[in-house]
C-alpha cells in the first residue's frame, strides 16, 4: 500500500518514458478499436477481399511500427 501512496506523491516526476508508454498504449488502443469496427462497418460493403486485405496490411505495419516504438528503449 505505501508504495502506491509514494507513487501518488511522485505524481510530478512523470518521466517522457511514462508518457511515451501511455501515448503507445492510447494508439494501440485505437487500433484495436479500429480493427473490431472498420471491418464491421466500413468494408461489409466492399465486394472483394482485397480491401480487407489491405486494411489487414496496414494494420499490421500499423502494429508493428507502434510496438517497436514503445520497445525501442529497453535494455537489460
Amino acid at each position: 500500500m505505501t508504495i502506491f501512496v509514494e507513487a501518488i506523491m511522485k505524481k510530478s516526476e512523470v518521466s517522457g518514458v511514462d508518457r511515451k508508454g501511455k501515448i503507445g498504449l492510447a494508439c494501440m488502443g485505437i487500433l484495436v478499436i479500429s480493427a473490431y469496427l472498420i471491418p464491421y462497418t466500413v468494408l461489409t460493403e466492399v465486394p472483394s477481399w482485397y480491401g480487407s486485405g489491405l486494411f489487414w496490411v496496414l494494420f499490421a505495419v500499423a502494429s508493428i511500427f507502434v510496438m517497436a516504438w514503445l520497445t525501442a528503449e529497453w535494455r537489460e
